[in-house]
């Protein structure tokens, strides 16, 4: 896979809506500072990004992607939803890659 721009370690500081983070009604219209370091991210043939995050769990084959998306999707959706806004809403996947079996992982896209 080619691709034409590569962000390694991409470190960011964004505000974003704290309604997706508390359910108490007066908190919901206040801005949450967010900060987090990407372990790369790759423009596609189409102009869309992909997050990859590279994780070292030691888990079970027979259940790697449950346990991988169970333990990082929360953290990785918070890092899509920082770069889509940092990047005007380019991130097309997240995906986990597991160090140790040499696998990736889709991360769904849940509202946050």
């Amino acid at each position: 896979l080619k691709s034409k721009r590569v962000i390694r370690e991409f470190r960011f500081n964004v505000l974003i809506d704290a309604d997706g983070l508390t359910s108490d009604e007066s908190l919901k219209r206040e801005k949450v500072l967010l900060q987090g370091v990407t372990d790369c991210i790759f423009e596609t043939e189409d102009g869309k990004l992909t997050l990859v995050d590279y994780k070292t769990d030691d888990v079970p084959l027979d259940k790697y992607e449950d346990i991988l998306r169970e333990n990082h999707s929360t953290q990785l959706n918070y890092y899509r939803k920082a770069c889509n806004k940092i990047f005007d809403n380019l991130v097309n996947r997240v995906l986990i890659y597991s160090v140790k079996l040499g696998i990736c992982v889709e991360v769904e896209d849940t509202i946050i």
